[in-house]
């Protein structure tokens, strides 16, 4: 049995992506919330004591935001000197849903999620989110004979573990890519490879196009 816990997202202002090196660009993913920053925000939130690592979470958007670009200007806290402005897509009025294995650690989060941080520019207010557990709380539950095939609608690490926790079974066309994993003291951390949105899996219809 697959169960999952199914929040809906509201927030005013998001940025999602990276920025090319060098680039003075900072494109914002407009499908989907990657497994990498939906978990990473969560753990920031819920962390402690070692038990945030049993928190995985995916997510995807709904397609009726809005879009501007602002002008940022960063500064090099190493040098303590700006760099050149960076031109940034922020998604506006933005809703979606957020999905998250349920197991003993996260079996009692809570219905309301509140002031939850995700994405670019967060220290300039964008990003701020609010999670609402939909179905009246109930969790979805899926037998693992009842996944079907169709086109991933989410971003996933290509590592078995994870993906079992989400319910894919099978990975059958992959459209690779990278996600950023940061260390356990978040000061570093490394790429890894990830299955991205396209890939042909088999899996429960909620994550699929």
């Amino acid at each position: 049995m697959i169960r999952l816990w199914e929040y809906k997202l509201k927030a005013e202002t998001l940025c999602l992506g990276e920025r090319n090196k060098k680039g003075t660009y900072r494109a914002s993913i407009s499908s989907c919330i990657p497994y990498s920053q939906i978990t990473g925000a969560l753990r920031a939130q819920y962390g402690g004591g070692g038990h945030e690592f049993d928190l995985h979470a995916v997510g995807r958007l709904n397609d009726d935001f809005g879009r501007k670009v602002i002008v940022q200007g960063v500064r090099d806290r190493v040098l303590d000197r700006s760099t050149l402005p960076i031109e940034a897509e922020i998604l506006v009025n933005v809703t979606g849903r957020v999905y998250i294995p349920i197991n003993a650690y996260t079996e009692h989060l809570p219905d309301l999620v509140k002031g939850l941080r995700l994405g670019a520019f967060r220290s300039r207010g964008v990003g701020e989110c609010t999670l609402t557990k939909n179905r009246g709380g109930a969790a979805l539950e899926f037998e693992e004979d009842a996944t079907e095939q169709g086109r991933l609608a989410v971003r996933l690490p290509d590592d078995p573990a994870v993906l079992r926790l989400f319910g894919i079974q099978e990975v059958r066309m992959p459209v690779y890519g990278y996600l950023f994993r940061p260390d356990e003291q978040h000061v570093s951390g490394q790429y890894v490879r990830a299955l991205f949105e396209g890939s042909i899996v088999r899996g429960p219809k909620v994550l699929l196009q």
